[in-house]
């Protein structure tokens, strides 16, 4: 009597902090007020910290039930996917690769991930259409491996890495961590706002971004400028200004899509974009689903990145067509992009969508390529770091590797960091389990419209940037040979401007850029790296600028409404590499096509 006693008290404690309409009206009034709410942590600071740990877990029962959007056009993006993924070099283990257990991947195992990527819903759950689809696709699976790979039946010991069907993981931060990072958000919103920067939204629009809208004339000049930066070492640096005079009308938008962590890091990177290419509008969305924002009383449904790609393209369309002026009626507003880490998966939805109204982008560090692997996936989420591996490689001499170097390697320290401070964290594990569909994110190569640069990091924890550099040289190269081959034969690469008019279309051009003692993100808080960035995303955007839509893809043509697969035949002419800015930046490889 006396236990049952207990757990009727216990439970009564937690309905009191469960759904109390008091505690409810308490937590909106801290969460919109900051000033009172950093007052009252200082003041009870105990008493909140106990009810946070309710609230957060209450925030991941409560997401953890809420299931994600997903649409129809996702199951037609996932039938286009695998053919993609079973034109890989070894099927089988790329479908193994999805699953974590013992003993071996059977039939059933196999249909499971197939289900998960149609209609992000296990196998009992399918309709009829699903059903059908899913059993075309595993038809097609056990075409392209070798017979007998996976055999009949279920193995239960085999887990899918179904990230979108599985309840949060157990987390928790405390108050004080969001109340830090909340006073971060705050600073960085007053120096955007001194530097111009202002706080938007458009009519009947959801995404709040900022904009600064920069001037039209000459840039930053022939003379010097300086910059506070707190990498490598606390201190001014100076830098050369741009020295190109635009012409007028042909400017270009800039769109940043900042990554996981919210836009504090990225605040002297926008600044130093603004000086050195302080003309035409910065546009810089906000994305609050990963933002590290204190994980709500009443969680909200799950953020759809459909209505955020259209709110995104409303955006653009507005400020590109201002900027541009007359020269909008050549073709549809175009704006150019620079996207890091998550940001680039949200860019490949929107270039998914909206291919006429990318000019130019920049990816880097992109999660973007190669997603129907379980690289990303399972680096993120899945994997276990160690803590005290390296500290026992210390101590102990005799294993491979140990000392100083090796207990003290960057590398492993980050990783951990990432794993304790982002991937368990309550809000992101709602981003990256009910608001991240890989099947939207993922991008192709032949998807990219425009010419483009990917800047990869040697040493990435998230991103496999080996695979990655060789599957885009080896995508790059054989487009280079279509073309080629396209030119030889005659095909349809002249576009038709009437008589001696006639001129071949120009291709599309991908450089990439290796950083071999790059961390994830490294180069987002390096100031040298971020002014040679600048630099080659301004040569990019100036020639995007000076070339007409029609130039790459012909206004009224079938590459309008396909640009993506719109033939390629004549390569752009080679292009002065961008002058190295310090020596510090000198660990990378560049490859040009």
């Amino acid at each position: 009597m006396n236990a049952w006693n207990h757990l009727s008290a216990l439970a009564a404690f937690w309905r009191l902090f469960d759904a109390n309409p008091v505690l409810a009206a308490f937590w909106r009034l801290f969460d919109a007020n900051p000033v009172l709410a950093a007052l009252l942590y200082l003041l009870f600071w105990p008493f909140l910290e106990l009810a946070f740990f309710f609230r957060v877990r209450r925030f991941i029962r409560l997401r953890s039930a809420q299931p994600l959007a997903h649409h129809a056009a996702d199951t037609l993006e996932a039938q286009r996917f695998w053919p993609f993924a079973l034109a890989e070099e070894n099927v089988e283990q790329t479908v193994r690769g999805w699953f974590i257990g013992d003993g071996e991947v059977r039939l059933g195992n196999v249909m499971e991930l197939v289900a998960w990527t149609i209609s992000a819903k296990p196998v009992a759950e399918l309709s009829h259409e699903h059903r059908r689809i899913a059993n075309s696709i595993l038809e097609q699976v056990m075409a392209a491996v070798p017979p007998g790979a996976f055999s009949e039946g279920y193995n239960p010991r085999q887990r899918c890495m179904t990230h979108t069907c599985e309840p949060l993981a157990p987390c928790w931060k405390p108050l004080c961590f969001y109340q830090v990072h909340s006073l971060g958000r705050a600073l960085a919103s007053c120096v955007l706002r001194w530097s111009g920067f202002e706080l938007r939204r458009e009519d009947g629009a959801q995404l709040e971004y900022w904009c600064h809208p920069g001037r039209r004339g000459r840039c930053a000049g022939n003379g010097w400028a300086c910059t506070w930066h707190w990498w490598p070492t606390p201190g001014w640096y100076w830098w050369r200004g741009h020295e190109e005079e635009p012409e007028a009308g042909a400017t270009l938008p800039l769109v940043v899509l900042h990554g996981v962590g919210g836009l504090v890091p990225y605040v002297p990177l926008l600044l130093m974009l603004r000086r050195m290419r302080p003309v035409g509008p910065l546009l810089v969305p906000l994305l609050p689903h990963c933002a590290l924002h204190t994980p709500a009383f009443e969680p909200p449904p799950p953020l759809d990145t459909t209505i955020l790609v259209a709110d995104l393209e409303a955006v653009v369309r507005r400020h590109a067509a201002a900027a541009a002026g007359p020269a909008a009626a050549a073709g549809p507003p175009r704006a150019a992009f620079l996207a890091h880490s998550l940001g680039t998966a949200i860019f490949a939805s929107f270039v998914k969508a909206h291919p006429l109204h990318v000019a130019a982008s920049v990816l880097v560090d992109p999660i973007c390529f190669l997603l129907y692997r379980r690289d990303i996936v399972f680096n993120f989420l899945y994997r276990q770091p160690k803590p005290l591996s390296h500290l026992c490689s210390f101590l102990d001499h005799s294993l491979p590797g140990a000392g100083v170097h090796h207990a003290a390697h960057l590398g492993y320290w980050f990783r951990l960091a990432l794993h304790y401070m982002l991937t368990q964290e309550p809000s992101i594990q709602s981003c990256f389990r009910r608001e991240f569909w890989w099947g939207r994110h993922w991008l192709h190569p032949s998807d990219l419209p425009s010419d483009s640069l990917v800047v990869l990091s040697g040493r990435d924890a998230i991103v496999p940037s080996e695979r990655v550099h060789a599957y885009l040289v080896s995508h790059e190269a054989k487009a280079a040979a279509e073309a080629e081959a396209a030119v030889m034969l005659g095909g349809d690469d002249l576009t038709a401007t009437g008589g001696a008019g006639r001129r071949r279309r120009r291709r599309r051009h991908l450089e990439l850029e290796v950083h071999a003692r790059a961390h994830h993100g490294y180069l987002m808080a390096n100031p040298f790296a971020q002014r040679r960035l600048i630099m080659q995303l301004g040569n990019l955007m100036d020639e995007a600028a000076a070339s007409p839509l029609a130039e790459v893809f012909p206004i009224g043509s079938s590459a309008e409404t396909s640009p993506c697969a719109a033939a390629c035949v004549e390569p752009r002419a080679s292009r002065t590499p961008s002058p190295r800015v310090s020596p510090r930046d000198d660990k990378h490889v560049t490859h040009r096509r």
